[in-house]
């Protein structure tokens, strides 16, 4: 009987061990070409499903019954619609929500570390890459904004922010070599540069500060608000220090005009929504006979997004979701917090989140299956803070 469980212990390893491989090749995909990044996601999603050491992960969490609920209902309005991108997105997503959920099962503090590493990394060969596209295409295209392997400027741009933000939790974590980030952050700075995004710097900023606050690193705060304020004072001086900042008002009008757009769509379909990416499908299907409407493949905010596709059904089942997860987490950091053990991935789950919704209010392109998954690794971090307290726990039922 002692064989068996020591070979089914092996076995298990040896699972976790390979699901964990799998999890680092998602990561660096998410800044190899979308198209790549949504069969390596994808297929990783399917594999967790068929492997005995991971499928059973997949549903440990009663909430993802409600995720497999809404997939199936945002699948059946897409095809009912004949939204076939959004459709197929639908999957991604599913297979996005799969990956998330064996590593927030499988995660420990030396897998999670290593994985913020991975993504650093191609964040970096990423930022690399969009020199060389800017130095190629600015003679012929001034003012280019560089997109890498992703399908919008914006995407990029978010992309290596997420990387940034990592870099500021590795350095308030004292990390060993945490100086290194120092470098990576300035580096990846290059490439939200040359995506051309002005809203990232702000968001950036403002989960930099977040994550620094909720750390009480006052000292670091100091630092980093007056760069901020240097900063700020060399963009009243020279303005075009700030790519773009001139289109400020026509990246307004552009804005209301979506919205408007979004509004009006979602009071035609309130309950279903018309699916992910309903916005581009029905821009697709409406602008032949409507020139008024502005070109976009999002709603540019992310409740208008979630109502347009999803309706009051869809968006309701997410907000179970993501109440529930909230719930669990507060429930974690306060028990954390009582027995003074530390909860730095809650932490900086918290202060990522926080940015990303300031973003939600004016753009929504962390809702993607590269930003989407890099964003979902970084809460991913959480899980080990479950499992410090579920440790904490056993030991005390030990004694």
């Amino acid at each position: 009987m002692s064989n068996q469980k020591t070979v089914a212990v092996l076995q298990r390893n040896k699972s976790i061990g390979f699901a964990r491989i799998l999890i680092l090749i998602a990561a660096f995909s998410c800044f190899v070409h979308y198209n790549v990044a949504r069969i390596v996601i994808g297929a990783v999603g399917i594999l967790f499903c068929l492997l005995p050491g991971t499928r059973d992960k997949i549903y440990a969490e009663k909430r993802n019954i409600i995720i497999t609920i809404f997939n199936v209902i945002t699948s059946a309005v897409a095809i009912y619609y004949g939204n076939y991108i959004g459709f197929i997105r639908t999957l991604v997503f599913a297979a996005m929500m799969v990956v998330f959920s064996v590593t927030f099962k499988i995660i420990t503090k030396g897998f999670y570390e290593l994985l913020l590493n991975v993504i650093c990394v191609g964040s970096s060969l990423a930022t690399a890459y969009s020199i060389a596209e800017k130095i190629i295409n600015e003679p012929k295209n001034a003012g280019y904004r560089c997109e890498v392997f992703f399908s919008n400027a914006n995407f990029f741009g978010v992309a290596v922010m997420f990387a940034i933000l990592i870099c500021a939790y590795k350095v308030v974590s004292r990390v060993k070599g945490y100086y290194v980030y120092y470098i990576v952050a300035a580096f990846n700075a290059v490439g939200l540069y040359l995506s051309g995004s002005m809203s990232l710097w702000i968001i950036g900023a403002i989960g930099i500060v977040l994550l620094l606050i909720f750390n009480h690193d006052y000292k670091l705060l100091a630092v980093f608000l007056g760069v901020v304020v240097v900063a700020f004072v060399g963009i009243i001086l020279i303005p075009e220090f700030l790519p773009r900042i001139s289109e400020i008002g026509g990246t307004t009008d552009n804005r209301i005009k979506i919205w408007s757009f979004a509004i009006e769509q979602i009071k035609k379909t309130p309950i279903f929504g018309h699916g992910f990416f309903s916005y581009k499908h029905l821009y697709n299907t409406l602008s032949p006979t409507r020139p008024d409407i502005f070109k976009a493949s999002l709603a540019h905010n992310l409740l208008l997004d979630c109502l347009l596709c999803h309706g009051l059904v869809g968006t309701t089942l997410v907000g179970i979701y993501l109440g529930d997860f909230i719930r669990r987490m507060i429930n974690c950091h306060d028990s954390l917090k009582k027995y003074s053990r530390k909860y730095s991935h809650i932490i900086f789950a918290t202060a990522t989140a926080a940015a990303i919704v300031c973003y939600g209010l004016m753009d929504t392109t962390f809702v993607w299956v590269q930003t989407g998954m890099v964003f979902l690794f970084i809460v991913s971090g959480i899980g080990v803070d479950e499992r410090t307290l579920k440790h904490i726990k056993k030991t005390e039922r030990k004694d």
